[in-house]
């Protein structure tokens, strides 16, 4: 069931995300774009994207950033964020092990404003 569930997942980014060319990721900016997977025992979240996806990333002290999924890279306004089974966690993505079983979501969130 999880393989039939992993290959219907990979289908649907597949498509939704369309071929690795260059384009215009401007229009995209209005919606919420996802990348989800499964962890993999002891593999990290983003060793897991990286099999998968072309990723442009920075390093930091305190872990890696991905910085940008197959060509949608972050803005002043929205950035990738990563969760596991729904919650967002505190460290860096190179820095989390996931388990099997773990859903992991990657989404390009608008920046929330804080209001003063």
């Amino acid at each position: 069931m999880k393989k039939l569930f992993l290959i219907i997942t990979i289908l649907t980014l597949t498509i939704s995300c369309g071929t690795k060319e260059k384009t215009d990721t401007s229009a995209q900016l209005d919606t919420t774009l996802t990348v989800s997977y499964f962890g993999a025992e002891g593999k990290t979240v983003l060793k897991l994207l990286e099999t998968s996806h072309q990723v442009e990333k920075k390093s930091s002290s305190i872990g890696s950033f991905v910085e940008s999924i197959d060509g949608v890279k972050n803005r002043s306004n929205r950035f990738w964020l990563y969760y596991v089974n729904g919650k967002k966690p505190d460290v860096a993505s190179d820095r989390y092990a996931t388990h099997n079983g773990d859903t992991v979501e990657w989404r390009f969130e608008a920046a929330i404003k804080e209001e003063k």
